[in-house]
């Protein structure tokens, strides 16, 4: 499969597989995925047209490999959107992940058979059915405690609440104490 990212030199198999994959899938995100930052770990992902509070990375550090989605306000992680997860090992001549539950284990014919039914195509699911339809970021402030959600409709301001705009659009932030330009 031709890549379109073809002068990039990718030594880690998820993150060359995982590449390959979006090439060949980009059309069916309803949200454009994009790559950002990469380590020979981690691989930053980043939503076209989304505020870049909400972001996406891809692990795979040997034989755990993970699909994050965040959301992140001045610096920190406020919560996990999903995380999709896979620990695949071989077992004669098929793949299993030690994540699943050992009594309904499912084979797979490779490692990319596993990270599909796994991480990708679960995460092509998260993007079209969650991130797609929303339109705010709603940050909350527990004392200590955060945590995020999406939203279709715009919610109330309330104490201790953020809501950000998910598309570049919308120009508004109203934060703890009203409008803010931290976005």
């Amino acid at each position: 499969m031709a890549l379109r990212h073809p002068k990039l030199r990718i030594r880690p198999r998820i993150q060359r597989d995982f590449v390959a994959w979006l090439d060949a899938n980009q059309s069916a995100f309803a949200v454009p995925v994009r790559l950002g930052q990469r380590t020979r770990t981690h691989w930053q992902l980043r939503f076209g047209g989304i505020t870049p509070h909400v972001s996406a990375v891809l692990i795979g550090n040997g034989t755990q490999n993970e699909l994050v989605v965040a959301a992140e306000w001045q610096g920190e992680c406020w919560d996990l959107f999903a995380a999709f997860e896979a620990s695949p090992y071989r077992a004669e001549t098929a793949y299993f992940c030690a994540l699943c539950e050992e009594t309904g284990r499912q084979a797979f014919g490779s490692r990319v058979e596993l990270w599909l039914d796994h991480l990708f195509v679960p995460f092509l699911d998260w993007v079209n059915r969650k991130l797609a339809p929303a339109n705010w970021l709603v940050l909350h402030d527990h004392g200590g405690a955060t945590s995020a959600a999406l939203s279709v409709e715009r919610p109330a301001d309330l104490a201790g609440q953020i809501i950000v705009p998910l598309r570049a659009e919308r120009s508004l932030v109203r934060g703890f104490s009203g409008s803010c330009d931290c976005a």
